[in-house]
């Protein structure tokens, strides 16, 4: 994968050896901010989740595509993923409030903090995107796709992996609100085991802060 290659230019960097500039469309996911990396099944629909310190991020690297903001294998979702502006308040307040406790104590069990983040999720519905953000998932995970599978296509050994990842999307074409929807599930999965600071992050990108007055939507990096 890029990310491979990368890792072997720095090693040769590291003893002395010249190597050619990096291409400019290829750049840094990202500083001090941690990664989502969402596993796909064959049939091209996410199935597991995974979560990469800043500091580990900050060493990958992503495509750039023609148009600011879209990119490939990284590229940003706009948070949070979904909405609680249509539940009932004598729904609402009680699930809130309790995740709001177990957010609190630092002792609160993970299986609990899952649980609340589950109960708030099923009472939650789908963000509904702009036609703006549609179209630079389109650019990330269709366009950009298409392109890099064309260019890469008698690629290395070392590229197969990557060239897999390539062949599903292309196949597939996702669209913003079928990808974004199945990736809230797999965060508010409890029957999965994170840590405490994972989950934290769930509920960051699942429903952003729960404080109606300073809620404001932003952008993920994947």
């Amino acid at each position: 994968m890029l990310n491979e290659l990368s890792q072997v230019v720095d090693s040769f960097e590291r003893l002395g050896m010249t190597t050619e500039s990096r291409h400019s469309r290829i750049n840094p996911m990202g500083k001090n901010k941690d990664l989502l990396v969402v596993c796909l099944a064959k049939d091209g629909s996410p199935r597991l989740i995974e979560v990469l310190p800043g500091e580990k991020a900050a060493t990958l690297f992503r495509v750039e595509h023609g148009s600011a903001g879209s990119s490939f294998p990284g590229f940003n979702l706009p948070t949070p993923l979904r909405r609680l502006d249509e539940v009932a308040v004598e729904k609402l307040t009680p699930a809130v409030e309790n995740l709001l406790v177990l957010d609190k104590n630092k002792n609160t069990p993970n299986a609990a903090l899952a649980g609340g983040l589950h109960e708030l999720f099923k009472l939650s519905v789908s963000r509904v995107f702009t036609a703006s953000q549609e179209k630079q998932f389109q650019r990330s995970c269709v366009e950009l796709v298409v392109e890099l599978r064309e260019k890469l296509s008698s690629g290395a050994e070392a590229l197969k992996n990557f060239l897999t990842l390539l062949a599903i999307l292309d196949e597939v074409k996702p669209v913003l609100t079928g990808f974004s929807n199945s990736v809230a599930e797999l965060l508010a999965n409890r029957a999965v085991e994170y840590d405490r600071n994972t989950l934290l992050l769930f509920h960051s990108i699942l429903f952003g802060a729960l404080d109606w007055k300073k809620r404001a939507a932003k952008d993920r990096d994947f």
